[in-house]
């Protein structure tokens, strides 16, 4: 951010001191594996090769397809899930030394009966990097979260034969918004869509989220929804950087329009980072106008891919929503 965008806006407590919890656009700071506890008939596959399609649990032997090409395993979680992470190990048999260097996934919502490939901003499909030997478990990070009750894996290359061991990472603690009591608070559902939208009362919204956590340096949000004035006249959208007096002092986010969303990106200081932070949210406009969803980047761990040392440690940091 450069010294143009460096500016600062001062808001007195009185707005924070009168809140009330809405149940809007949500964001996660607390993960837990999703595969592992899986009973049997939730697990589905293109084929098997003398193992169950169970066996993809980690704590398992792996999953190994008939065939090696045009294979995929799925897990029904049941309902519709918020995932951030996909993880990935080898084959556990030390004589084989079988596992997956590159997959992609698609995913279904519970009601639909089309799977959508998990693709990029650009549109398009997503293939992660996966592991380099058989013992390690790697992290990738599902950029954008997805929001789905079925997922399938598709292995794209492998070492030997498409092995594989497999764990979803799915959400399981939020972080509510708050606003000032002259806010209209909407029913909209925790996650990364909303059936309902959030109507602004006297042509404004504004939200208040407390204690946010992310590793990277900025937090991207994508703001969508009715009649929204994508520009720093209308919108005001900034992290809580300190206090003078009574006031508190914020550090503006940068923001664009782009298909009909607002992208904004905010940027933290070395304190910030892995640590609990506060971002405002003020929208003001038309008397019509609606915050349909806000969707954050701020995963636990770091973007990307990563390998995971030790897994149980990991498992408790991230349902903890302390960062690795």
């Amino acid at each position: 951010m450069d010294r143009r965008t460096q500016k600062s806006i001062f808001l007195y407590l009185i707005f924070t001191h009168w809140t009330i919890g809405v149940r809007s656009s949500c964001q996660c700071i607390g993960y837990k594996p999703l595969i592992i506890n899986a009973k049997d008939s939730q697990f589905h596959a293109s084929s098997t090769h003398n193992t169950a399609p169970s066996a993809i649990k980690s704590t398992a032997q792996a999953w190994r397809p008939r065939r090696e090409q045009s294979s995929w395993a799925r897990i029904d979680l049941l309902e519709n899930t918020l995932i951030g992470g996909t993880v990935t190990w080898g084959n556990r048999d030390a004589n084989r030394n079988y596992y997956v260097t590159s997959y992609c996934i698609k995913y279904r919502r519970d009601g639909s009966q089309t799977w959508i490939p998990h693709s990029d901003a650009n549109g398009s499909r997503v293939v992660f990097k996966a592991n380099q030997n058989r013992q390690q478990a790697v992290l990738n990070d599902i950029k954008g979260n997805i929001f789905a009750r079925y997922v399938r894996l598709y292995p794209v290359k492998f070492n030997g034969y498409p092995a594989l061991r497999w764990e979803l990472l799915g959400c399981v603690k939020y972080i509510l918004p708050y606003s000032s009591p002259d806010f209209n608070p909407a029913t909209a559902a925790c996650g990364i869509t909303s059936e309902h939208c959030i109507h602004a009362t006297n042509a404004r919204i504004r939200l208040n989220y407390k204690g946010l956590i992310t590793q990277s340096r900025a937090a991207n949000l994508v703001l969508s929804g009715k009649l929204l004035s994508c520009n720093n006249i209308s919108m005001t959208i900034g992290i809580e950087t300190g206090m003078i007096g009574c006031a508190v002092v914020y550090g503006m986010c940068e923001m664009a329009a782009e298909d009909d969303k607002c992208h904004v990106a905010c940027q933290l200081n070395d304190r910030q980072v892995a640590q609990p932070f506060n971002l405002l949210l003020m929208i003001n406009g038309d008397y019509d106008m609606e915050l349909c969803t806000v969707q954050a980047d701020l995963s636990p761990w770091k973007p990307g891919r990563s390998v995971i040392g030790d897994w149980d440690s990991f498992l408790h940091t991230i349902s903890h929503a302390e960062i690795v």
